[in-house]
């Protein structure tokens, strides 16, 4: 009963502060790994952040909160939401070669409509209202505005194929990522412990990132401190760190609230890839974001039922 109060506390100063802070560490990860693609592969980079933060997260379920995993999940769903994290960065990594940070961001965090829209299929009491049904749409609307729009930031027929390729792979990572939270919502991990579900995910990262980075031969590390000090950043700050905040604040703060918020990473994302990496902020863009954001905030705040398990966001 505690826990239920907890979940239906509003939004006070310190958790509007903290997911500020949140979503700018998050909007920022997609700009690192497209600032360092020259000195390594992105793909590359995925798996070692993978690699390294699975093992933190493990230990620190293990002999920090000597969590009770529960038993007998790891060959079934375990390994589906592993598989699903991994073809998910697999997209990001293969995307992130084309695309800009921004671009990958935004249609990254579609997820949430595959989420709504497969829930409403299968389970009765996450039907969406009308409500909801217009958000999707106008997300939906969004999408269209980007695979339409003329590929600018690329000239010449070779570039616009490599942009729609790219911005393929980032819808694509977004449709994973939604049914990864779809296959934690309807199996026996919703009543895990989050280190427990996290592991997996990241785990299922690293083991279907290695394979293809290594037949590719994309494994040149060419940067210095800066590349080192970024990985450290994908691997502790945000795969580790930003995710135990984000599952503290859920025990804390309406869910739907705090998904909402999340949803300023890609626009901190956006702004930031035009700021540091001059990706184009194009007319274009500019109005797909408003219509996907739109329709993700209308989905999800007129949401009032909770759910019992959020990931945290990418």
């Amino acid at each position: 009963m505690a826990q239920a109060r907890r979940l239906v506390r509003p939004l006070d100063a310190a958790g509007l502060a903290i997911m500020l802070g949140l979503c700018l560490v998050w909007g920022f990860q997609q700009v690192a790994m497209k600032a360092m693609a020259g000195a390594a592969d992105p793909l590359l980079q995925v798996a070692v952040r993978s690699s390294g933060s699975a093992v933190l997260v493990w230990a620190y379920s293990r002999f920090w909160r000597r969590d009770r995993w529960l038993a007998g999940l790891t060959w079934r769903e375990g390994l589906l939401v592993g598989a699903l994290f991994g073809v998910e960065y697999l997209f990001v990594g293969i995307g992130l070669r084309h695309v800009g940070s921004g671009l990958m961001s935004i249609l990254l965090y579609t997820a949430p409509l595959f989420v709504a829209v497969s829930l409403h299929l299968t389970l009765r009491e996450e039907r969406l209202t009308g409500r909801q049904w217009i958000g999707c749409l106008l997300s939906f609307a969004g999408v269209v505005v980007i695979f339409l729009r003329p590929g600018e930031a690329l000239r010449g027929e070779e570039g616009a194929a490599l942009l729609l390729a790219g911005s393929l792979c980032a819808l694509l990572a977004g449709f994973c990522w939604g049914m990864t939270t779809v296959a934690v919502r309807l199996t026996r991990l919703s009543g895990a412990p989050f280190a427990q579900t996290l592991f997996y995910q990241l785990l299922g990262g690293a083991l279907c990132a290695w394979p293809v980075v290594l037949a590719e031969g994309r494994t040149g590390w060419a940067g210095g401190l800066d590349l080192w000090l970024l990985t450290f950043y994908q691997t502790v700050i945000v795969c580790f760190a930003s995710y135990l905040v984000w599952f503290w604040l859920l025990q804390r703060y309406l869910a739907s609230r705090l998904g909402a918020m999340s949803l300023l990473s890609p626009v901190f994302a956006a702004a930031l890839g035009a700021a540091l990496l001059r990706e184009p902020l194009t007319p274009g863009f500019l109005l797909a974001t408003a219509l996907i954001v739109a329709g993700l905030v209308t989905v999800m705040l007129h949401d009032r039922r909770e759910r019992p398990r959020l990931l945290p966001p990418r």
